[in-house]
């Protein structure tokens, strides 16, 4: 192993930074839509030296604030920020120190881990992917010289190597030869990857892009480089590029910048695009047919308008509204999409904004007719004011959730309600309730009936328990509304969380999946002891499927034929093993774990029934 002053140690500028409280912007995957969701947090540091995670009120996440944090720490993955957390051990120096090991909600990473000297990583490391999760467990293998990369590291997906490279061993941390790079945001969906060559740190040459796609391995996008500068023709891909939504564009670089003509098509057909200036400022200009980051099928929203000096002017088609001339900034009346826009999720958003902030009475529609909205100030500060009536981020046709309450200079305050209605009625019914502070720290407080994001029609699961400044403390129940509001609900399970409000994981769970629902009832059933898994558990599993009947075609999904008896399958163990008995956390002898497959088939068997109901109504197979 290198010596620190052969490979040239690294030193942080940021290594007496403090964390200060902000706003954070975390990717969540959607997996319904096969896209990533920007998800906002807010991040605090208290008086007890804590670093708090806030999801909507809630402290999702709670860990200690040491001095010599550093921003590369900041988790950017909502699963990471949830589950994820490093073990080990810091010197007298307050630096981490020695090996070090990650866990994953409670669970040990088998093999994940590596050592620190003075802060900093040194060895050998096996490390996950920027952003691993759940459903995308990618990891990378090789050697650190003082936090810097050398030799060969290579990625690795369910055991198997899907591309890598190597690094000079000088301890510059310079890219060099051949290399297999995985996109940012590789998934199941988007097994995007890179090949071509680097030179000092550099690329050079061609570089292909490769897209698996059912197994199969296309060539789907080409990139010359010049010393790391992109030159001549190119095809590359949409930021929101995956399985659903193959957007591509076509042109060519000067000197890194586009130039001229350039083509955007999907799924081969070419169906957009405009001109860039041809001073070499990558500048769009003239008009412009541009398109949502989520296009897909099912979403295929298009924005019409003309460029100036690469900024928008004047009036925009599809939806929109009007551009000041010379700065982009939104004024007047505008009809806004919301994020998760798509056939099953028609939501707009309608009222008007002065110097790009919004401003007055904003009305959110679904499916043209007006459910929602508040008031924004009209100092131009662009925050919530007053009562509202506001919408999931994942409201769609069978996810139809509202929230109606109260803001304070745009924070919630006061009680909140939380209401559902199933996608075949037309009343909303109250499903949950509780109370956020009164001093505009938006934290949930007192007693709470909650619900998660995936609350739908086939997945009616609340949680009743207590918050104090946000964070779970106590007995936490689990109920099921097993599909009918009207016939109640039964108990499926509980945990609880220590009294002194650390969030940290007690006693006998009976904890159930993220995809827990009325055809996929998957729990867990254990101890924890200060957080971590111990002894026995158990992974349960029952099924419930109806025989469903036939469907309208107009995606209301109204019901006008028949449904035959749910059929119901015995709740049994299926899976499970034992935790060491040293209560670290990690699994010891003989298990049966559920792979990713497990879910996948259940899944594409509900989905494959629903197909085959609206083919028959059409007439066709």
């Amino acid at each position: 192993m290198k010596s620190q002053n052969e490979c040239q140690q690294k030193t942080f500028d940021q290594d007496n930074e403090k964390l200060e409280p902000q706003d954070l912007e975390v990717e969540q995957s959607d997996t319904k839509r096969t896209q990533q969701n920007k998800i906002k947090l807010k991040m605090n540091i208290n008086q007890d030296n804590q670093i708090l995670y806030y999801q909507d009120g809630e402290a999702i996440r709670i860990e200690e604030f040491r001095p010599n944090q550093i921003q590369q720490d900041v988790l950017k993955y909502l699963e990471q920020v949830k589950f994820l957390f490093w073990h080990g051990k810091y010197g007298q120096n307050g630096k981490k120190t020695g090996y070090w090991y990650a866990s994953w909600n409670g669970s040990v990473l088998n093999s994940i881990g590596g050592y620190y000297e003075e802060g900093q990583k040194h060895g050998r490391w096996n490390q996950l992917f920027k952003n691993y999760h759940n459903s995308n467990k990618i990891y990378e293998i090789g050697e650190y010289c003082y936090n810097r990369k050398i030799g060969y590291w290579k990625y690795m997906l369910n055991d198997n190597l899907i591309g890598g490279g190597q690094y000079d061993d000088r301890g510059h941390e310079f890219k060099v030869g051949k290399w297999i790079e995985l996109d940012d945001g590789y998934n199941q969906q988007k097994q995007v990857t890179y090949d071509g060559e680097y030179s000092n740190g550099k690329k050079v040459g061609i570089w292909n892009i490769w897209f698996d796609y059912n197994r199969i391995k296309n060539n789907i996008g080409v990139g010359a480089y010049d010393r790391g500068v992109r030159n001549g023709y190119c095809i590359e891909l949409s930021d929101g590029f995956n399985s659903q939504s193959q957007l591509i564009y076509q042109g060519v670089y000067q000197n890194g910048k586009r130039a001229g003509r350039w083509d955007i098509k999907f799924m081969d057909q070419q169906i957009g695009g405009g001109l860039y200036d041809q001073e070499g400022n990558g500048k769009k200009i003239g008009l412009w047919i541009d398109f949502s980051d989520g296009f897909r099928s099912d979403s295929q929203i298009t924005y019409i308008g003309e460029y100036k000096q690469g900024k928008k002017v004047g009036p925009k088609n599809s939806g929109g509204g009007l551009y000041e001339q010379e700065n982009e900034v939104k004024n007047g009346k505008w009809i806004d999409f919301s994020n998760g826009f798509d056939y099953g999720s028609q939501v707009i958003y309608n009222g008007y904004y002065l110097n790009g902030k919004k401003v007055g009475r904003w009305v959110i529609h679904y499916k043209d007719i007006s459910i929602g909205g508040g008031l924004y100030d009209q100092e131009g500060q662009g925050v919530k004011i007053g009562n509202w009536i506001d919408f999931s981020d994942e409201y769609k046709w069978n996810s139809q959730v509202i929230y109606v309450g109260e803001y304070k200079h745009g924070k919630k305050v006061g009680r909140w309600e939380i209401q559902f209605r199933k996608s075949d009625e037309r009343e909303f019914k109250k499903i949950g309730v509780g109370q956020y502070d009164e001093f505009g720290q938006e934290v949930k407080i007192g007693q709470w009936i909650d619900i998660d994001g995936n609350y739908s029609d086939d997945s009616q699961v609340t949680y009743h328990g207590e918050y104090k400044n946000g964070k779970k403390v106590g007995r936490w129940d689990f109920w099921f509304n097993n599909n009918d509001l009207e016939k109640g609900r039964k108990h499926i399970g509980g945990v609880s969380y220590d009294e002194s409000g650390q969030g940290v994981k007690t006693g006998q769970w009976i904890d159930i999946s993220q995809d827990f629902a009325n055809y996929f009832q998957l729990t867990q059933n254990g101890e924890y002891k200060q957080g971590k898994k111990v002894g026995k558990w158990d992974i349960w599993y029952k099924e419930e499927t109806d025989n469903w009947g036939v469907f309208d075609m107009d995606l209301d999904f109204q019901d006008i034929g028949f449904k035959n008896n749910r059929i119901k399958k015995e709740n049994k163990i299926i899976g499970g093993g034992q935790y060491d008995k040293q209560n670290q956390g990690f699994k010891a002898g003989l298990w049966i774990d559920l792979g990713d497959q497990f879910k996948n088939m259940n899944r594409y068997y509900i989905k494959e029934n629903i197909l085959m109901e609206k083919r028959l109504v059409s007439g066709k197979y």
